[in-house]
């Protein structure tokens, strides 16, 4: 959470010609909301962009320098894959090694963050790939830092918003669809209880119709949206209902849409009442006010002041790889910092040992931390006791991890890869286009090289159009030498 206590923080959202700045403390365990402001942004270039904070910052005698990016929905490029692990290390190490496949970027153009949206039975885990150029943040950190303010983290609004509303009573298993409106987009987020599931946004956004004569065609478009949310949700995760709509964001609205909802799904709706979420507004509902009227939503920027601090929340900082330690990793710093702590409490007592007129009351403090050291070395007794077990399972999952590194090298220009399936444990079978059929045979005697294949067979190819370009389909069946499983 919070650096301090007491210390106020910065969020800042650029989004559609708007600049949406909070104020935010945390407090006893509570999120106060000091202030909240739209400001109109005429000109976006960097230069203009650091002046019009910087004024606005000294006009409101905001002293914190502390400053957190929400980067909109809008910025972002996502996937849905499905991967062959549940290990978290392993699925970003995966997505390194294969980020060029999924976004028309190279890798070192983009920052990128994941969530684990279902762990299968079957070992594979259906992933979603959140990525935005880093030249997009580096920008927006320049203009923070021309302004004076620290930029310390750079978030993810559509986790924000979700994570904002989430009811922590909810169960993993229900699911819940938010539809948060804003100035000239609408956010659309299937979530469960800490895992988001789908998402998407669309251009419809109060603001984007000129009068209020267009009122029923956007209450119209934006069901239509909805409609189309559910349905690919429930393509894509047969077994899951959606038991609940969320409505937020403009106010002159949400009673609208939350009747169309409720009479033309016949779903359960509910409105976000923001005056009863666990927060303190500084200067009363005013603010609540001043959004209402601009038609703004402003449900990512309280999200990202919760959600601040916490590890596992998506980010963005340029350069920023959040390292996952596998268990293996953690048991053994749990037992090295045992020990070398150990050793240095012997050298404490040691020392006042030398010490007569001390040595009493010391020795006394220094025999209870040996005693709580006694039992942290019984933990990391049975912490080691158990890497036999965790050793087997990295070494089987290891050989998932081997594939991947093999298959991305062994690639050739002019393929992509569309399908990995690991059947029965050693069987792999590919599926890709490829731009010439010459570079199917180049890649078969690539792959028949490699030591981690006993054996390659060519299944089929045959010709296609994929976005009005000639492609050829094609499949390819390897058997592992070794077992994944």
């Amino acid at each position: 959470m919070f650096r301090k206590t007491e210390e106020e923080l910065i969020i800042l959202e650029p989004k559609d010609g708007l600049l949406k700045v909070g104020i935010f403390v945390k407090s006893l365990g509570r999120l106060h909301v000091r202030d909240i402001f739209v400001v109109p942004v005429l000109d976006q270039s960097q230069d203009a962009m650091s002046r019009l904070l910087r004024q606005f910052l000294k006009d409101r005698s905001i002293r914190t320098r502390k400053a957190v990016l929400v980067i909109p929905r809008s910025s972002l490029i996502i996937r849905y894959l499905t991967l062959p692990s549940e290990r978290p290390h392993e699925i970003r190490e995966m997505l390194s090694l294969g980020l060029h496949q999924y976004i028309p970027y190279e890798a070192h153009e983009v920052s990128f963050d994941f969530q684990v949206a279902e762990n299968r039975e079957d070992g594979f885990s259906k992933v979603i790939l959140f990525c935005v150029l880093e030249s997009v943040v580096n920008e927006q950190m320049a203009i923070c830092e021309q302004a004076g303010l620290e930029v310390i983290d750079a978030l993810c609004s559509t986790e924000a918003s979700w994570r904002c509303v989430e009811d922590k009573d909810q169960g993993q298993g229900d699911v819940r669809l938010l539809i948060d409106m804003d100035a000239r987009s609408t956010d659309i987020i299937a979530f469960s209880r800490r895992q988001i599931k789908f998402t998407r946004a669309i251009g419809t956004g109060v603001r984007s119709r000129p009068d209020d004569m267009l009122s029923y065609k956007f209450v119209e478009q934006l069901l239509g949206e909805v409609k189309l949310s559910i349905d690919t949700f429930s393509k894509e995760f047969p077994t899951v209902v959606i038991s609940e709509l969320i409505v937020s964001g403009a106010e002159d609205y949400t009673d609208e849409i939350t009747s169309a909802l409720q009479n033309q799904l016949g779903s359960k709706v509910e409105q976000v009442d923001f005056k009863r979420l666990p927060i303190v507004w500084s200067h009363g509902n005013s603010m609540l006010t001043e959004f209402k009227e601009k038609g703004v939503s402003f449900l990512s920027l309280i999200g990202a002041a919760q959600l601040e601090g916490e590890s596992d929340a998506l980010s963005f900082l340029p350069g920023h790889r959040r390292v996952e330690l596998s268990r293996r990793e953690m048991e053994k710093e749990m037992f090295m910092g045992g020990g070398a702590l150990l050793v240095s409490l012997l050298g404490v007592a040691l020392f006042f040992g030398a010490n007569l007129f001390f040595a009493g009351r010391q020795i006394h403090s220094v025999n209870r931390r040996l005693n709580e050291i006694a039992s942290e070395t019984k933990i990391a007794e049975e912490a080691l006791r158990k890497l036999e077990v965790v050793a087997v399972n990295v070494k089987n999952k290891s050989v998932i991890l081997d594939m991947v590194r093999e298959l991305h090298e062994r690639t050739p220009a002019g393929i992509k890869l569309t399908q990995l399936l690991l059947e029965d444990g050693n069987s792999l079978k590919i599926r890709g286009l490829a731009v010439k059929n010459h570079i199917v045979s180049e890649y078969l005697s690539k792959l028949e090289e490699s030591d981690l294949f006993n054996k390659v067979e060519f299944v089929f190819s045959q010709r296609k159009t994929v976005d009005q370009q000639e492609a050829f389909d094609f499949q390819i069946v390897a058997v592992l030498s070794r077992r994944g499983f």
